[in-house]
């Protein structure tokens, strides 16, 4: 009786170790699939037609390193530096160059939703003197959260898009932006659409510096050319709401990619 007593605790006593080794097994693959570090850069540029202030190039480029990942959430900080470059035509009127580095952290969820937090030094290039100002901002947008296209082509597709910015450099009170366009989604060629579209477009801004305050319902076509990481698009769209702040038709073109 004694051993067959020791020797159910032996086996209980074994049990109870390989569950334990198996619990701490989990939670290290638990930890080292949320604790990572994965480097990506990233390129964005976008160049705007205005028939009021000519061309307004956009550019940044930026390191990203996460260091938090599961299913839904993404922690990253970054490095990185934009470029803000216009034609003689655009200076004139109101924009200036600019070189923009900055250090920021960027908090993604479900990869749709982001918030940023950026601290840099704006420099206006433009200027003999080449002024210099700190250029903190917060930004916090949301993109193809509500985004859906049929299997078929044609297909009809949905875009929502919404954008806040805080700037303190230049407003107290952020400038935010929505879009909705509802189109036709037409293959040409492999990875090449044509995208004609109508698009509702919101702005509220209190400062002039980040665009006037706007509300504008346009129609537009897309060619967009896109693979797993790089995308391509060239927009031209009218603007059917005429008003001071804007021209009738405008044109963009959008390259965007990881590496």
């Amino acid at each position: 009786m004694k051993i067959s007593s020791r020797y159910f605790l032996y086996v209980v006593g074994l049990v109870v170790l390989m569950t334990s080794l198996s619990k701490a097994s989990e939670i290290e693959d638990k930890m080292s699939y949320q604790l990572v570090r994965k480097f990506r850069q990233e390129l964005y540029s976008e160049s705007t037609y205005y028939q009021k202030y000519d061309i307004v190039t956009e550019s940044r480029l930026r390191s990203y390193i996460s260091i938090v990942q599961d299913e839904r959430w993404e922690l990253r900080p970054y490095v990185g530096v934009s470029f803000q470059y216009q034609t003689p035509g655009a200076q004139s009127k109101y924009f200036a160059n600019t070189v923009n580095p900055a250090l920021g952290l960027q908090i993604l969820y479900l990869r749709k939703i982001s918030l940023s937090l950026q601290g840099g030094v704006r420099t206006n290039v433009s200027q003999p003197e080449n002024q210099s100002e700190w250029d903190p901002r917060v930004v916090l947008s949301a993109g193809d959260f509500v985004s859906w296209v049929g299997l078929k082509f044609p297909a009809v597709f949905t875009e929502i898009y919404g954008e806040s910015a805080y700037l303190p450099r230049l407003s107290s009170t952020p400038v935010s932006t929505l879009w909705m366009k509802q189109g036709y989604r037409i293959k040409l060629i492999s990875r090449l659409y044509l995208d004609p579209y109508a698009e509702l477009f919101f702005r509220e801004s209190r400062s002039a510096d980040l665009g006037p305050s706007l509300t504008q319902t346009r129609g537009g076509a897309r060619l967009l050319w896109t693979d797993d990481s790089w995308t391509v698009a060239g927009l031209i769209y009218h603007n059917f709401r005429q008003d001071d702040a804007s021209a009738a038709t405008e044109g963009l073109l959008v390259v965007g990619g990881n590496f």
